[in-house]
């Protein structure tokens, strides 16, 4: 569907009241995925799922000061 596609399906389901097409707990998984991903690939080490608390990208990807 692409990005207009998705744009459209989550205002039909907002409009008509229906659930959205992608919910909080798929766009979590999701992020958590990629984060896991990137984690690995900069650190050469594997990554478990589902992400702790006190993984280091747990709370994003911009590096704390």
């Amino acid at each position: 569907e692409r990005f207009a596609g998705q744009f459209a399906a989550f205002s039909a389901a907002l409009t008509s009241g229906a659930p959205p097409p992608v919910t909080i707990g798929d766009a979590r998984a999701s992020l958590e995925l990629l984060t896991a991903a990137y984690h690995s690939a900069a650190s050469g080490q594997p990554v478990h799922l589902p992400l702790g608390a006190g993984h280091p990208g747990y709370l994003g990807w911009r590096p704390r000061r």
